[in-house]
């Protein structure tokens, strides 16, 4: 079965929504065949005094994919900030990055480019309004969960020049997709 669940928390916005969905009926999955899931979440600007929450997960599964976008709020680099993977209620991560560019598997910067695992097929600048995006999946590395899993990145960078100030948290507006499979 699927369930696609769609909320449009702009009473501004107007404009259609489309999308298609392909699917194969069979008889009968294997017991415990873990299921794909996918999840969107915003914040508009990135809350100040906390990370950027990408997953909150809860069972057992593999952590296989994020998207991010970004749009700059002011200008300089946003992506300074590190990445958080707690595994099964860590109170300190386990896997911790040294900055969004790294997790995404750039540095010093984005620019455009795509690749099988990572990339940032659109990426303008670092201008207040610029936006870009960038995915990284994990699907060499996945990332196991027995319990939960939480994804956390931290929304830091720097003014355009580094002298005016580097790694302050930034009030960007972020918006990101995980993937994961999970069983139960």
């Amino acid at each position: 079965s699927a369930r696609i669940e769609i909320v449009n928390d702009n009473p501004d916005r107007s404009t259609g929504l489309y999308w298609q969905v392909d699917w194969v009926a069979v008889e009968r999955l294997p017991e415990n065949t873990p299921r794909f899931h996918a999840r969107y979440r915003q914040e508009y600007p990135a809350r100040a005094g906390r990370d950027y929450r990408v997953a909150d997960l809860e069972g057992t599964g593999d952590y296989i994919g994020t998207v991010l976008s970004v749009t700059l709020a002011q200008d300089g680099w946003f992506g300074g900030g590190d990445d958080f993977f707690y595994i099964d209620g860590e109170q300190v991560p386990s896997l911790q990055g040294t900055g969004s560019e790294d997790y995404f598997n750039d540095a010093w910067g984005f620019r455009a480019r795509t690749g099988p695992w990572f990339g940032q097929p659109r990426w303008q600048g670092d201008e207040a309004g610029d936006s870009g995006v960038a995915y990284r999946w994990h699907w060499p590395d996945a990332v196991h969960f027995e319990r939960a899993l939480r994804l956390d990145l931290e929304h830091k960078g720097n003014r355009e020049e580094d002298t005016e100030g580097f790694f302050l948290e930034r009030p960007d507006f972020f918006s990101s997709v995980a993937f994961w499979y999970q069983t139960g």
